[in-house]
């Protein structure tokens, strides 16, 4: 069974091997950070493995990374933008995906992740 200590000791996960526990750990935590966000709530900061108290026998710590794709399992929004034409063309030649683009710099630029 895994623990992630960011929700607050409200969120834990299981698995059959390792790997398993590992993978579920990884996306349990993305959904409860898509609802923080979706929420309006800020991000917790990593714990430092160090910094986590173990309460059980048997055991460990372990980093769980992942990427948030802030898409998946949430509502999205049609947008119209405005740009010149010029510009336009060139995205589009260099096959720029303007969803994702503009999604990736409003995180930046709001400093969500």
């Amino acid at each position: 069974m895994g623990r992630i200590p960011q929700s607050s000791g409200l969120l834990f996960t299981q698995g059959d091997t390792q790997e398993e526990l590992l993978a579920n750990a990884a996306e349990a935590m993305e959904c409860f950070l898509l609802g923080l966000l979706e929420d309006g709530e800020k991000l917790p900061q990593a714990s430092a493995p160090q910094n986590i108290k173990l309460t059980e026998p048997n055991t460990y710590t372990s980093l769980i990374q992942s990427k948030i794709d802030l898409a998946k399992n949430t509502k999205s929004v049609k947008k119209t933008l405005t740009i010149p034409a010029w510009l336009n063309k060139r995205a589009l030649d260099a096959n720029i995906n303007f969803s994702s683009l503009l999604q990736d710099a409003l995180v930046k630029e709001l400093k969500i992740v």
